[in-house]
């Protein structure tokens, strides 16, 4: 499952002490999220992937804890 995979790979590599303060670690996060969700088939239109990929990341980035935890953990 799509889901499961991004999560994983967050949780594994991503998901960083310090997240809302490092800049490069918020794009590693986007740009997981944006391979991650282009796995998905069928291939959704520019603008809604797009939505999507905003929606995933904000969910990430706001479940993220100054001292690095994660609701995901």
């Amino acid at each position: 499952m799509v889901a499961e995979s991004l999560l994983e790979l967050l949780l594994r590599e991503k998901l960083v002490l310090d997240l809302r303060k490092h800049q490069q670690a918020r794009v590693a996060v986007r740009l997981a999220v944006e391979q991650t969700l282009d796995q998905l088939s069928p291939k959704f239109d520019a603008d809604l992937f797009q939505q999507e990929c905003d929606i995933v990341y904000q969910d990430v980035f706001n479940s993220s804890c100054d001292d690095g935890r994660s609701v995901y953990s």
